[in-house]
């Protein structure tokens, strides 16, 4: 237990040859975490956070400022209440809220839900699931093994290849790419442009203003109901 005069910051850097698991608590500063066999837990009142090599679970919880994740083995846990969010790569299962600020996620061995009040949600891979909610700012999804549920209130919807689509846009056009299950799209405002796979299923498109381009492969048998 460190404890400091009031006016006055102390820092604190502990190193060891082996930690089998790891519980930070602090009011006010960064904390930073690295090398961890086992599960971290990181509650922060305000400042930036920072995991790094941690084998097991891990949780990171700050009232204010950014998280930066690189390789978690188990779950991930990251929430900030101002800030963006960056994960390199998690064994598990990735939670991820922010009120305001960008989500990043490069691999993904797992299923993904990531929130932001408002700005860029970015998912290279994902090995799972993914749900995607966003205030404003663009939804870019690059390939999900599972369903890929996305909102998004004034932005862009992009998803690269998923195992099914269900997504809506108040404001903002939706890409989807390689879709081998059904599609749901709905969108106020904005065109829409999706290529079916080779065993679409029952999908459903809709835009209050835009338009809607379907690319179908030449040996697919479809039935097509479209009203304008």
């Amino acid at each position: 237990m460190v404890s400091t005069p009031a006016g006055f910051a102390a820092a604190l850097a502990l190193r060891a040859p082996k930690l089998g698991a790891a519980s930070i608590g602090t009011s006010d500063g960064p904390v930073e975490a690295n090398g961890i066999d086992g599960s971290l837990e990181v509650d922060s009142g305000a400042g930036p956070l920072a995991a790094d090599r941690i084998r097991g679970d891990c949780r990171l919880n700050t009232r204010g400022g950014g998280i930066r994740a690189g390789d978690i083995g188990g779950t991930l846990h990251a929430t900030t209440g101002a800030g963006f969010i960056t994960v390199h790569s998690s064994g598990g299962e990735s939670v991820l809220q922010t009120m305001g600020g960008d989500i990043v996620v490069g691999n993904a061995v797992s299923a993904v839900r990531a929130e932001t009040g408002a700005g860029t949600v970015r998912i290279e891979q994902a090995g799972g699931a993914v749900a995607a909610t966003t205030g404003g700012g663009q939804i870019w999804i690059g390939s999900a093994k599972g369903m890929v549920t996305a909102s998004n209130v004034a932005g862009m919807i992009h998803v690269g290849s998923a195992a099914g689509v269900t997504c809506n846009s108040a404001a903002g056009g939706v890409n989807l790419g390689n879709i081998s299950g059904a599609i749901e799209v709905t969108t106020l405002m904005g065109s829409i442009t999706s290529l079916l796979g080779a065993t679409p299923a029952d999908s459903y498109l809709a835009t209050g203003s835009g338009d809607i381009t379907v690319s179908i492969p030449s040996n697919v048998s479809v039935t097509i109901l479209a009203e304008n």
